[in-house]
C-alpha cells in the first residue's frame, strides 16, 4: 500500500482468500480449508443443516446463503455479488465439470486456464458443457515438466 492510502477490506485479507460452494454443507469439518477467513457459500433452503453451519462458523469460517436453482446449485452471479461486496475482484475458480460448466455456461468466465497431466482419475474423463457459443482464443501453450498448461480468453 501506498503512503496514505487507507487499506481496503480485500488488502487486508490473507492472499490467496478460500471460497468454497457448498450448497447443502457437506463440507468435511476436518478438511484443510475449513479454517479462520475460509468463505463458505450455502443455499439457502438448506437451513436444517444449521449446526453444521455453527460449527463451521466456531472453526472461523465465514458462511453466507445464497439462493440455488432447480438442481440445487448456487446462484453464481449473487456470489460473485457478494465477493464484490467484499473487495475480491478476482477468482480463480478450482474444481471439477459441474463448476466449470456453471462458470461457462452463465457467461462468468474470462480467461481460462487448463492443466493437462499425463495421468487420470477416477473412472474417466469428463467433459465440460457449456450452453453458450462462446470461443476461446488460446495465446498460450506451455510443456511444465510431464503436463501441458493452456491459457486463453473468452
Amino acid at each position: 500500500l501506498r503512503r496514505g492510502n487507507r487499506p481496503t477490506q480485500a488488502s487486508l485479507m490473507k492472499q490467496p482468500m478460500a471460497v468454497v460452494l457448498d450448497a447443502a454443507l457437506s463440507i468435511p469439518l476436518t478438511s484443510n480449508v475449513v479454517r479462520p477467513g475460509t468463505i463458505i457459500f450455502c443455499g439457502r433452503q438448506f437451513r436444517r443443516r444449521k449446526s453444521r453451519k455453527e460449527q463451521l462458523i466456531d472453526k472461523g469460517c465465514i458462511v453466507l446463503e445464497a439462493d440455488t436453482d432447480e438442481q440445487g446449485f448456487l446462484n453464481l452471479r449473487e456470489v460473485l455479488a457478494e465477493l464484490a461486496a467484499r473487495g475480491i475482484a478476482s477468482l480463480y475458480v478450482e474444481g471439477g465439470p459441474s463448476i466449470w460448466s456453471s462458470f461457462l455456461s452463465a457467461g462468468l468466465v474470462d480467461e481460462l486456464m487448463i492443466y493437462f497431466a499425463p495421468r487420470f482419475l477416477g473412472e474417466g474423463i469428463v467433459g465440460v458443457e457449456t450452453a453458450s457459443n462462446a470461443s476461446v482464443h488460446f495465446r498460450e501453450m506451455k510443456v511444465l515438466g510431464g503436463d501441458v498448461y493452456w491459457q486463453g480468453r473468452f
